[in-house]
């Protein structure tokens, strides 16, 4: 993985956490992997939204906010 800030390739992956960090003094010592793009201060999972693209993308008629808040798990107004 590359550091978003520095550009460092030597981070390590912290399963139970779900983030990247570094072992060394650094000034962002920790980033998940949506630091960077437009998914980074949403607090809905990755997962989620990755569902939720796929629903819009496939579905021929489109799709109602309430199929989605059944089919991901969240709620209506998300």
């Amino acid at each position: 993985m590359i550091c978003p800030t520095c550009g460092r390739t030597d981070a390590a992956y912290i399963p139970a956490r779900r983030v990247w960090q570094y072992k060394t003094r650094h000034p962002k010592a920790q980033f998940s992997i949506k630091v960077g793009t437009i998914f980074e201060d949403s607090p809905i999972g990755l997962d989620k939204w990755l569902l939720a693209m796929w629903m819009v993308a496939n579905c021929k008629n489109g799709v109602s906010s309430w199929e989605m808040h059944r089919t991901i798990g969240v709620t209506q107004k998300t």
